[in-house]
């Protein structure tokens, strides 16, 4: 572990450098070409095989080691959200509209840290690592996993890792699942049609506001009376807009949409059927007529049982077995990193990046900031990680 940390120092200033440029320049998915270049600079710089051609924005860096053996692969996404950062730190964004409120900046900087320091300790390692710098995890639907897994990145894979800073847990621990971690995101688009008019003769037009109400009742009632209540499940909207916002009028549409959230995949293939046969008879009761679209977004995460206890017992050579935990329940919010584990076996983390239990900024908060000491340990970490599963 001291070669290690004499590793980070040496380049410490280098890491934080290509860390708060990529900071600065936050970019919407698939357009990520700051972000780009900053990491092939840091590659190139220290003389880290790399490819770009494979998808899109996305970057494949390369270590191998001195003698044969089997390959793993670690993954940082590399795209923004289009939010106004609102910190006071000195390398704030400085692209209007755009900042790294997921922290993704952070994610790219520790794999950035991982790869030079394990490119300096290639005679140790019996095998290879990919580190993949994946565009577009915040697509929410098509994600870049998606796009990657089809170009063949994990080709010869045998395990993939990754990890997210959480500000939920304190900065100097880690959490590591034995399976549920995230859930699937499913993306539910609807357009009931009914017939406009004047707000005082509703015997003459079809009201989509009533109906679509009805439809979120009905949602409701079959979350409530029809669906194990101790399923993992949030089934709900947030969009609900007619075409015309006039006081003594009937619109003649609504449109909705909402997101299904779950880790069992045959509720998804239910709740997707329930929606149309729902819709199906308010067309047949209130005369209306519908548009419905339903996306299946990404995989839940799901972590590997037997390379999950590896990841913690790696982690905690590094943190102390004390701050490595076990998450007593899954959340509902979503990552495309379950994609890559329906291929191959593997394990997602969340990383402590909270600093002050009276002031905590949630993800995608536009005060949020990670701590360089959760970048720290992070590179730690997956050093770590690399060696003893690679040594």
């Amino acid at each position: 572990m001291k070669s290690i940390e004499n590793l980070i120092q040496t380049y410490w200033e280098e890491i934080i450098e290509a860390r708060k440029f990529l900071h600065q320049h936050p970019e919407d998915r698939y357009v990520e070409f700051e972000t780009q270049r900053c990491i092939i600079n840091f590659l190139e710089k220290n003389g880290i095989k790399y490819e770009t051609n494979i998808y899109e924005t996305a970057i494949i860096a390369y270590i191998n080691g001195e003698y044969s053996g089997k390959t793993i692969a670690f993954r940082a996404d590399m795209d923004a959200l289009p939010l106004k950062e609102d910190t006071e730190c000195e390398f704030k964004s400085l692209n209007n509209g755009y900042m790294h409120a997921c922290g993704h900046d952070a994610h790219m900087a520790i794999m950035l840290g991982t790869a030079v320091i394990l490119n300096k300790m290639k005679n140790k390692i019996n095998g290879n690592i990919k580190i993949i710098f994946q565009p577009a995890e915040e697509q929410g639907i098509e994600g870049g996993a998606k796009g990657l897994i089809k170009a063949g990145v994990l080709n010869n894979v045998d395990s993939i890792f990754a990890a997210h800073v959480w500000p939920d847990l304190p900065v100097g621990q880690i959490a590591i699942g034995n399976n549920e971690m995230m859930a699937s995101c499913d993306l539910i688009k609807i357009k009931i049609k009914g017939k406009s008019g004047h707000i005082g003769l509703p015997h003459q037009c079809i009201n989509p506001v009533y109906v679509a109400s009805q439809f979120l009742n009905t949602v409701a009632g079959i979350r409530m009376h029809y669906i194990d209540p101790f399923e993992n499940l949030v089934w709900n909207f947030g969009i609900f807009k007619p075409d015309t916002f006039m006081g003594n009028a009937i619109p003649s549409e609504i449109f909705l949409s909402g997101s299904a959230r779950t880790y069992n995949n045959e509720l998804r293939t239910y709740i997707k059927q329930k929606c149309k046969n729902i819709l199906e008879g308010f067309k047949l009761i209130y005369d209306i007529d519908y548009e419905y679209n339903y996306h299946w977004g990404y995989a839940p995460v799901i972590n590997d049982y037997e390379t999950s206890i590896f990841f913690r017992a790696c982690a905690a050579e590094v943190l102390g077995e004390k701050n490595v935990i076990v998450p007593s329940k899954a959340v509902m919010t979503s990552e495309d990193f379950g994609e890559y584990l329906k291929e191959i076996k593997g394990s997602f983390a969340w990383l402590g990046a909270g600093e002050d239990e009276k002031v905590k900024y949630p993800l995608h908060n536009s005060k949020f900031l990670v701590p360089e000491k959760t970048i720290e340990n992070g590179i730690k970490i997956f050093t770590n990680l690399a060696l003893k599963y690679l040594g």
